[in-house]
């Protein structure tokens, strides 16, 4: 059975490469993934000095690509609900980059995925049946657990050496 998400535990090693970003090539032969429409967001970008990150610019940016700025939710799980079912209209690939910017730790030391809204819209990802989401964090995140091999697949890379990173 394929994933609909796959996490990338990825752990620091390299520096950031002076390379233009990595092209993601999908499959066009039959049997291969094909996506019709590729999202990508960075929540690394969002870091500042005392800043607390949120996943509300992705949001916005995902409502301003989807159209969806006229159809306003009044509540988290609504905003959640209807960009996920929105992106899953077609074969969609989602890539979070720097989820780890939106953790918090519970009193477990487990990873907690601080915006209610991004956790609702992930969750209903894996309820969905079109696409595939991929996600890097550096920790696993406690609250997708439960899909762990059933939708959920994580991968743990470990840090790469200047030349893979590269």
């Amino acid at each position: 059975e394929h994933p609909d998400c796959v996490i990338l535990g990825v752990q620091p090693g390299a520096t950031p490469s002076p390379l233009p970003p990595v092209r993601i090539f999908l499959g066009t032969e039959e049997g291969q993934y094909r996506a019709e429409r590729v999202f990508v967001w960075s929540f690394d970008a969002d870091r500042g000095a005392g800043r607390v990150s949120t996943a509300d610019g992705f949001l916005h940016q995902a409502r301003a690509a989807l159209a969806l700025l006229d159809d306003v939710p009044r509540a988290w799980w609504d905003e959640g609900a209807l960009i996920a079912k929105e992106l899953q209209t077609e074969q969609t690939l989602l890539v979070l980059d720097g989820v780890d910017a939106l953790l918090e730790t519970n009193e477990q030391g487990e990873a907690l995925i601080r915006d209610q809204a991004l956790l609702f819209l992930l969750r209903k990802w894996l309820a969905g049946d079109r696409g595939l989401c991929v996600i890097t964090s550096r920790r696993p995140l406690a609250d997708l657990a439960a899909w762990q091999g059933k939708g959920l697949a994580t991968i743990e890379v470990g840090p790469f050496s200047p030349t893979e990173g590269a």
